[in-house]
């Protein structure tokens, strides 16, 4: 009898067992039963910070390339890049302040909180970096410089060469070499102080170099009105020539000026690698205090 009943104890054990089997799968399989939803949770909530940290690298990479961007195109699709990636950062903090909201501890809840203000403050800071990137005033001040302008100086240097060779043979030779001479130097003078004007961020040393131009150039002018006062001078349609090229140096440089004023690249670097630089490394710091925080906190949760 003892035999005879060993396999019916034996069939109902088996029987329990694979019900109990069953009913574990079904729990884990089942989205709304068991210890699925909080690794669910801890996964999301994992993941939500993982990408926060990705996505925050990513528009401080465009946003540097941005600043540094040689031409408006790809300053503009950059700022835009950037743009997209802090909006990508920000709609996962919400998602992930609302999930800690219900179900994260203090520290967490913490955590979160001190990001989204330091995250706050980046994004204003990076608006202000990007606008003024776009607008690019010291390329263009820089490109006119070495465009434009340097070729109506080397216009202007070239008819002034022809003129002294023009006299070389007058009675004025000497007073024609001395003025034309006079007037490079000016011209060549300012030229070199617009590229340090470009790249200068205080308004005091540009204030400085300005001043010198001025200087520099009204020798320049004062030069080529004695040259023109000179009677008999050779080839007099040389110096209308370099008149007229001075003239047009003139404005450029007038306009080089207003641009470099505005300084928007120089600005836009200044604050990246002052202001930016520094809320930017707490919005790391916060995310990857945080991203311990809840791996740490949520592993145990799930494995309970």
């Amino acid at each position: 009898m003892f035999c005879n009943r060993m396999p019916r104890e034996t069939a109902i054990l088996t029987a329990i067992a694979l019900i109990l089997a069953l009913l574990l799968a079904w729990n884990l399989m089942t989205p709304e039963r068991g210890m699925l939803p909080a690794f669910q949770a801890h996964m999301e909530r994992v993941r939500l910070v993982s990408d926060m940290r990705l996505n925050l690298a990513a528009a401080e990479e465009a946003e540097k390339g941005a600043v540094l961007a040689d031409t408006d195109e790809a300053s503009q699709t950059l700022a835009r890049e950037s743009e997209a990636s802090s909006q990508a950062v920000e709609s996962d903090r919400a998602a992930l302040e609302a999930l800690l909201a219900k179900e994260g501890n203090s520290r967490q809840k913490g955590l979160i909180l001190q990001f989204s203000r330091a995250f706050g403050e980046l994004r204003q800071i990076d608006r202000e970096i990007l606008d003024l990137a776009v607008r690019n005033t010291n390329l263009k001040a820089s490109s006119m410089a070495f465009g434009p302008a340097a070729q109506a100086l080397e216009e202007c240097k070239r008819n002034l060469s022809a003129l002294a060779e023009a006299n070389l043979s007058s009675p004025l030779a000497q007073d024609v070499l001395l003025l034309t001479s006079k007037a490079e130097i000016g011209l060549l003078t300012v030229q070199t102080l617009l590229a340090p004007h470009i790249m200068e961020a205080l308004d005091a040393k540009m204030d400085i170099l300005e001043a010198e131009m001025s200087r520099q150039q009204a020798e320049a002018a004062q030069a080529l009105d004695a040259l023109a006062a000179l009677d008999p001078l050779e080839g007099r349609n040389f110096l209308d020539k370099a008149r007229a090229a001075f003239g047009r140096y003139q404005e450029l440089k007038t306009r080089i000026l207003a641009l470099s004023r505005e300084n928007t690249n120089v600005r836009s670097i200044v604050l990246s690698l002052s202001r930016k630089r520094k809320i930017l490394a707490t919005c790391q710091e916060v995310l990857a205090s945080l991203e311990v925080e809840l791996r740490n906190q949520d592993v145990d949760k799930a494995t309970r």
